[in-house]
């Protein structure tokens, strides 16, 4: 893998190179809210890192079929033949067309059972990977401790112990069907002044490591490498 990653680096051009770090919006690929193959060609010829959420609107079938015409582009049509990552929400489901939806994540911590919320994800990430989305932002690990904010529902809450159970176990279910997960957001954006999203925060060295870095230090030191 080491040497195909210097292989392909040696042939890069700037302009590929920045193509790869990319992430391309939808709306680039719609005609009328319809998938234009003509403008997918177009947008992709130097290759793409990440396209953001293009298949919520169509139903499985459909969207891994925009999927294979994207991933044949790249594989086919361009020079890297580099495959491109279709990204999207997944919180308490795939956020795409006649998915499942699951109870929010509040309500899910508020079971206490990690094992369910593990089983739930494997769902979500079968759900998604049948689409062509390798990729979910999700889970959400902030810790929750005012309510004003009006992203609580993507929480597990103001705990850091039960938010990092779920997590953990979200995380294992989500990799175990080779789907890649992104615990978020920044720690400690959800607690700052007056319940605001992603205002200023004042917070003690302890206090940031007590209550808002567990979640994300148990989920990268117990789900690297998706183990």
């Amino acid at each position: 893998m080491e040497d195909r990653i210097k292989q392909i680096m040696d042939k890069m051009t700037l302009k590929e190179k920045v193509a790869q770090l990319c992430c391309i919006g939808a709306q680039s690929f719609l005609e009328k809210e319809n998938f234009s193959l003509d403008k997918a060609h177009n947008i992709l010829k130097d290759g793409a890192g990440q396209i953001g959420p293009l298949l919520r609107k169509f139903d499985p079938k459909e969207g891994a079929e925009i999927n294979n015409y994207i991933q044949r582009i790249l594989l086919e049509k361009t020079k890297l033949k580099i495959p491109v990552i279709i990204h999207d929400e997944g919180l308490h489901g795939c956020m795409a067309k006649n998915s499942t939806s699951f109870p929010q994540s509040i309500a899910l911590a508020s079971s206490w059972e990690p094992d369910m919320v593990y089983q739930i994800a494997k769902e979500i990430a079968k759900e998604s990977r049948i689409r062509g989305i390798y990729q979910l932002l999700s889970p959400t690990i902030n810790i929750a401790r005012d309510v004003r904010h009006g992203r609580v529902e993507e929480t597990y809450g103001e705990d850091p112990y039960l938010t990092s159970l779920m997590a953990v176990s979200f995380i294992k279910g989500i990799q175990e069907e080779k789907v890649i997960a992104t615990p978020k957001h920044f720690a400690a954006d959800f607690a700052g002044d007056s319940g605001r999203d992603s205002s200023a925060t004042f917070f003690s060295e302890r206090i940031l490591r007590e209550i808002f870095f567990p979640a994300f230090q148990k989920s990268i030191q117990e789900q690297k490498h998706g183990q």
